[in-house]
């Protein structure tokens, strides 16, 4: 039983990690940061599924390098990325350079080779025993010791002694020469040469105290792991609130999605080995492949269930797009099915939602593979109507 809890330990430290491992690290970490900017873009097919590659290529990776028992795997090993905004992109891909960091940090002390830490910048105090302090030596005092016939000489600079410290007063303040002071007989007032850059402030003086201590240095700062305190580090900006897209971008979407859900059926026909596929056989079908397809450019589909009078007694399904500001219904022709038969259906799905008062748009989908509606573009413009509250659109595809 100790040979096993000795075990258990051993397993839970962070493993040492190689040049080599490090080396492969990095390449499948930059391979996730370049998923991650191809499936952000717009019009990314199979965003989901790439999506879920790159988490998974992300947690092995973190694995494999850093060990089951390190902290960068603790950190990762639930992430998900997202990709729904620019600011969750920039927490994605911040999330990913943070780890090829530790592993560049991680080389660089293989190597023997300190990596360099993250400090928060600071002033350099300056020492007051180490500043040179001078004292102007007046012009009238060295009047008296020239001899005629020499020229006057020049203001000489001489250091002056450190003053010391008495319980009483305190020692008189040096004064410092000013450009006015340089000053010769033969040559006048010269002019001010170019001032120094000021030195910061010295430490403060205290007759009793003599010279205060400069004060403690903070602690330096450790370099981000988790993905929280990355983003706080570089000041990623707030995820921002669900904001919906407008009603025309959306219904463009729509459309564009319904009159290619034909190909992608035909498609899906075409198996290898003749393996079982989707057959849009009826209604059912028929919303649950356009289902998918919407998650493909909108990351919330709602549902709605409710029972039409043309159903009897069967339940049928509504999708929702933008917080359910546009309703989609999806049917499928059938033989016998008549054009005034569809249209009782809109009118009757149009009555129920415009009763609601929370959809503004009613998009009636009607699949139609066979071909069984004879004027497809006639059915369209009559179905369909617009006012300023309630709109109803209806599409027949393929025609």
């Amino acid at each position: 039983m100790a040979r096993t809890h000795t075990a258990d330990n051993s397993q839970s430290l962070p493993k040492s990690i190689s040049l080599e491992e490090i080396e492969t690290g990095t390449i499948r970490l930059q391979e996730v940061l370049t998923a991650i900017n191809d499936f952000s873009q717009d019009g990314f097919p199979y965003r989901d599924a790439a999506k879920s590659k790159a988490e998974l290529q992300l947690r092995e990776c973190v694995k494999h390098v850093f060990g089951e028992g390190s902290q960068e795997f603790q950190a990762f090993r639930d992430y998900k990325l997202r990709t729904s905004s620019k600011a969750e992109v920039a927490q994605s891909i911040a999330a990913v350079t943070s780890l090829m960091q530790t592993l560049e940090n991680k080389k660089l002390e293989i190597q023997g080779v300190k990596p360099p830490p993250i400090v928060a910048p600071r002033t350099q105090k300056i020492h007051p025993s180490a500043t040179a302090q001078i004292r102007m030596v007046p012009p009238a005092a060295q009047a008296a010791s020239t001899h005629p016939s020499h020229p006057p000489s020049k203001p000489q600079m001489q250091p002056a002694t450190a003053p010391v410290a008495r319980p009483t007063t305190p020692p008189p303040k040096p004064v410092a020469p000013t450009a006015t002071q340089a000053f010769s007989a033969t040559q006048g007032i010269r002019p001010a040469p170019a001032q120094p850059p000021k030195a910061p402030p010295a430490p403060a003086f205290s007759a009793t105290q003599g010279i205060r201590p400069a004060p403690a240095q903070p602690p330096q700062a450790l370099a981000p792991t988790t993905p929280e305190q990355l983003s706080a580090a570089i000041d990623v900006p707030a995820i921002p609130p669900f904001q919906p897209l407008p009603e025309q971008q959306t219904l463009k979407l729509v459309r564009k999605i319904c009159l290619r859900l034909h190909a992608v059926a035909r498609q899906l026909r075409l198996r290898k080995d003749s393996r079982p596929t989707v057959e849009v056989e009826d209604d059912y079908d028929l919303q649950d492949l356009l289902r998918a397809l919407l998650k493909m450019e909108f990351d919330e589909v709602g549902t709605d269930e409710w029972t039409p009078p043309y159903a009897g007694s069967i339940t049928r399904t509504t999708l929702l797009l933008n917080r359910e500001q546009i309703a989609i219904v999806a049917k499928k022709t059938r033989p016998g099915m008549t054009t005034k038969e569809i249209a009782e259906q809109v009118a009757a799905d149009s009555a129920f939602y415009s009763a609601r008062n929370k959809c503004t748009t009613l998009f009636c989908f009607v699949y139609d593979p066979e071909g069984r509606i004879g004027s497809p573009k006639r059915l369209e413009t009559d179905l369909t109507s617009v006012s300023d509250r309630y709109n109803v659109e209806v599409l027949v595809a393929p025609k």
